[in-house]
């Protein structure tokens, strides 16, 4: 079963939509809980010496450091790939496997 270079072209773009999509929601979710724990800082009513907000400036802190360093890899991961491995390296392996596979039932 081959396939033609249409309905490669677009599996591969699904591909990437696919990935550029969790890529958006994985912001998303990043900014809503940054925003969330701003909003908890701001108007904390305690004072700005209590044990909470230091523990709450902290875990911003390394959220943002943490979270972002997380997304930064996460498109890395997504788009970056192509780049070490090349563009068609997932076609090749496939197309290899699948010639080992039609090989190896013929014993």
């Amino acid at each position: 079963m081959k396939m033609n270079a249409e309905e490669l072209k677009y599996i591969k773009a699904k591909s990437r939509v696919e990935k550029l999509k969790s890529i958006y929601r994985h912001i998303a979710v990043f900014l809503i809980t940054i925003s969330v724990l701003f909003l908890l800082m701001s108007f904390f009513p305690g004072s700005k010496d209590s044990m909470f907000y230091y523990i709450l400036s902290y875990t911003t802190d390394v959220t943002w450091i943490v979270w972002g360093f997380v997304i930064v890899l996460h498109v890395i991961i997504a788009f970056g790939l192509d780049k070490i491995l090349g563009r068609n390296w997932e076609v090749e392996k496939i197309s290899k496997f699948m010639e080992n596979e039609d090989d190896s039932s013929v014993y």
